[in-house]
């Protein structure tokens, strides 16, 4: 009766070892492309909602009579909120806070959503005193997602020196380079100006003509130099034209 020859265990475990280390080989050569696919699906996306936190922002401070931007920690910032608002009431004059619009831009608190450490919200305040405010989210949570923003503000002037508006820009890590950043157990706005890190970035410019001319022979504007810095907190005081 003639023999019927096969592979042995060992052989077979030997191939098995050698297509495993072909299929991590194709994977890994796999990769750049997946990620380059993701990272454009991703884009539009994220471009999407960059806009919408960017234009929240712009059309609220669109038709601000008076305003100031005061930022946390940076040079020519301030130590806190109550210091903003205390400059802001003596630049404007108003000292009424009832009439105070603030937006804070917080690239600096770490912010959970469904169990991801993230950072750079929007918050809009629910009211005022002369020392501080109440908050709620804008947006809300599902709007931003488990992405880290970096959310900054800007003066926008033809001449250098007359306010002719702001420039809102609003940036976000790839998943490539999140899912680089999570593996370094890194996780802030700071990567994103990070040139090892891959983002999109939004910008967007938002004319501001009721700031144009003084008021009380002031400055509509004040600390517009103290933009938003990443891993800190920005506030943006104003107020709109009274009916």
């Amino acid at each position: 009766m003639k023999k019927i020859k096969g592979f042995t265990l060992i052989e077979l475990i030997v191939v098995m070892a050698v297509m495993s280390i072909l299929m991590v080989g194709i994977m890994q050569m796999m990769r750049p492309i997946r990620d380059t696919y993701v990272d454009s699906t991703y884009y539009e996306a994220q471009r999407n909602t960059q806009n919408g936190i960017a234009t929240y922002i712009g059309e609220s401070i669109r038709y601000a009579t008076n305003i100031g931007v005061y930022t946390e920690g940076v040079s020519g910032g301030i130590a806190g909120l109550s210091a903003a608002l205390s400059d802001f009431a003596a630049t404007s004059e108003i000292t009424d806070t009832s009439k105070y619009n603030i937006i804070e831009i917080d690239n600096k608190t770490a912010y959970k959503f469904n169990n991801a450490t993230c950072y750079g919200r929007v918050l809009r305040s629910k009211t005022v005193t002369s020392t501080s405010m109440t908050t709620r989210l804008a947006l809300g949570e599902a709007y931003y997602g488990k992405y880290t923003y970096s959310i900054s503000l800007e003066p926008d002037s033809t001449d250098g020196a007359t306010m002719q508006g702001m420039k809102i820009t609003v940036s976000s890590l790839l998943p490539s380079s999140l899912h680089k950043a999570n593996k370094n157990n890194v996780n802030s706005t700071d990567l994103v100006s990070d040139t090892n890190y891959k983002f999109v970035s939004t910008e967007v410019d938002i004319p501001m003509r009721n700031l144009i001319a003084p008021i009380n022979g002031k400055s509509d504007i004040t600390h517009a130099g103290s933009t938003t810095a990443n891993g800190a907190k920005t506030y943006i005081i104003y107020t709109l034209p009274e009916e």
